[in-house]
């Protein structure tokens, strides 16, 4: 038995447009975030999916949503964002360093190491 993965980002938040690293926050589709994800909804909703997963966090739900129809995606936990912990709602400026999180996690969040393992 084959099993196919194809993975999906939400689509655009205000924090994207905005320089702020939302992390772990649930965040919220901008305006042209909204347009991008009906944009894209005919082609993505006419493939052949047997399940949908989403992380649980605002963002992605809602992007599941428009794509898949209300409540069709799965939500889990373990899809989330990275927890930036003190950097959560903070700049993005600390994403030209994003090495330095590999194995050290942010001041009170996780490593990327811990997001590979979750």
């Amino acid at each position: 038995m084959t099993v196919k993965i194809t993975y999906f980002v939400h689509s655009i938040t205000t924090d994207n447009e905005s320089g702020v690293a939302t992390g772990t926050l649930p965040g919220e589709l901008s305006e042209e975030g909204v347009r991008r994800a009906e944009a894209l909804k005919d082609d993505i909703g006419s493939r052949q999916f047997d399940v949908v997963f989403c992380s649980d966090l605002h963002r992605a739900v809602l992007t599941a949503d428009i794509w898949f129809g209300s409540g069709v995606a799965r939500q889990d936990v373990r899809l989330c964002e990275c927890d930036y912990g003190d950097m959560n709602g903070g700049s993005h400026s600390f994403k030209d360093s994003m090495t330095d999180f590999v194995d050290t996690p942010f001041p009170n969040g996780e490593s990327y190491r811990d997001v590979e393992r979750r």
